[in-house]
């Protein structure tokens, strides 16, 4: 690091050859000499005008040229012609006219070979006789200082956006566990903002999970980062949230530990779609079961159809009887419709949808609706004349109706009304069909409805709110 020692001075009258104008003399020839073997430079600047008088050889190693360049010039021969350099020579005039030192500053000189060198100075009046005569001061190189510090400025301002940008959310604490840096995702991810954060010893940490804290705590300060470590955190509302760590010790300037390092990827949507896969798994399995025992039940049904009819026919017409053994043929049939069901479930029948009158698919289905149904609720419908044709599997239509009838019946504990209605739909309504050619097929009940949180989630394929052993 190459520096320059600085003199300014304002003119004055000599002093003469003898008594303290003689000893100042040595005195400041003592002081040239020293100057001028060391790697500083100094240079005096004569009152005003700002000529320098006097540089030390040392000059040549941080600008380029050698003493004889500036010495009789104004030191603003040395400058860039940035603009700080007029606030520079402002501030020069200045401190020669109060005779008061500068705290340290810097500017911008050009070196010989075109290059702009930062300067540091550090300056003080020059008094004789209580006159301030010019300004002594000391200027060093400190290019490669600047740069690396515009270098660290760089870097910790893409830090910053990375970890402002980041998806993930990233938590600094110290070693008191208090929460120095909480970045957006932590916000989004925990419910806090970063004000309500930092300062705080760590708000997401359940006590739930506080062993799990412990050991992570130890084996990061032992130098042992890890990542993937599948645990709980606690959002601001208190619920737990599956989140995925990864953590490493921070150091400081000295190299001693100084905190840690947490960043967390929520892995909830991830669990939730990997439960799906199982429960398909599971579905494939049942279905692989289903088509075996659709295929031997069907056998059953084959049986049970064939003497039901024979029964039917074997009484007359004004036979009582001979409703029960119809009411016994229409329940193998659907039966069958059941067995097709399961095995287009296991992929070994195909749906087989047909044009059909769905006012006659609700009216064959709502004897068996009733008996599903408790006395305290209430089962009505209303059939519109002229309904328009639909093309669908009436087993599926009435398997639809059974589970949305179940589902009324749980959600009237203490009775109710359910209504099944069809109409043919209005011009708005079209479902992606020409318009005037859709059917409504409408159920409603008057039990406890959904909330939001339910309404979101109407049509995940596995989604239920149902306890255990319960529902359709």
């Amino acid at each position: 690091m190459r520096a320059l020692f600085v003199m300014r001075k304002s003119r004055t009258d000599d002093m003469g050859e003898s008594g303290p104008g003689k000893a100042l003399g040595e005195n400041e020839e003592r002081f040239r000499l020293m100057v001028e073997g060391s790697e500083q430079v100094f240079f005096y600047i004569h009152d005003l005008e700002h000529k320098i008088e006097y540089l030390s050889p040392s000059v040549n190693s941080v600008l380029g040229y050698q003493p004889d360049h500036y010495v009789g010039q104004p030191y603003e021969v040395m400058l860039t012609g940035d603009p700080s350099d007029e606030l520079v020579a402002k501030l020069t005039d200045s401190a020669l006219r109060q005779g008061s030192g500068r705290s340290t500053y810097s500017m911008l000189a050009r070196h010989a070979d075109g290059h702009t060198v930062v300067l540091e100075l550090v300056e003080s009046p020059v008094e004789r006789n209580g006159v301030v005569v010019g300004m002594r001061g000391f200027a060093r190189d400190i290019t490669e200082r600047r740069r690396a510090e515009e270098a660290l400025r760089e870097s910790t301002q893409t830090v910053r956006a990375l970890i402002e940008a980041s998806p993930l959310a990233i938590v600094t604490v110290d070693l008191e566990r208090r929460v120095k840096l909480w970045n957006p995702a932590a916000e989004r991810l925990f419910g806090w903002t970063a004000d309500e954060a930092v300062g705080r010893v760590e708000p997401h940490v359940p006590e739930t999970k506080q062993s799990d804290l412990k050991l992570i705590r130890e084996q990061a300060l032992c130098g042992e980062g890890f990542v993937s470590f599948e645990t709980q955190r606690m959002r601001k509302d208190g619920r737990l949230v599956d989140v995925n760590l990864s953590a490493s010790a921070l150091r400081n300037g000295t190299g001693a530990l100084s905190g840690l390092m947490g960043i967390y990827a929520d892995t909830t949507e991830r669990k939730r779609l990997e439960e799906q896969v199982r429960q398909s798994q599971k579905m494939e399995a049942i279905g692989q079961l289903a088509g075996g025992v659709a295929h031997d039940f069907n056998n059953i049904l084959t049986v049970i159809s064939a003497y039901s009819d024979m029964l039917r026919q074997s009484f007359g017409e004004d036979d009582e009887r001979r409703a029960d053994a119809e009411e016994i043929h229409k329940a193998a049939d659907r039966a069958a419709g059941l067995t097709r069901q399961l095995l287009a479930f296991s992929r070994q029948q195909v749906i087989q949808p047909k044009v059909l009158d769905l006012n006659r698919v609700v009216t064959e289905v709502e004897k068996m609706l009733r008996r599903l149904l408790r006395e305290d609720v209430q089962l009505t419908t209303i059939l519109a004349p002229g309904l328009g044709r639909v093309r669908a599997d009436p087993g599926q239509l009435e398997q639809i109706l059974m589970n949305l009838a179940v589902n009324a019946r749980d959600a009237m504990p203490d009775g109710g009304t359910l209504t099944i209605e069809t109409s043919n739909a209005p011009p708005g309504i079209t479902g992606g069909a020409n318009p005037g050619s859709v059917v409504l097929l409408t159920v409603k009940d008057t039990g406890t409805g959904m909330n939001a949180e339910t309404k979101a989630r109407l049509f995940e394929p596995f989604f239920t709110t149902k306890e255990v052993g319960t529902g359709t």
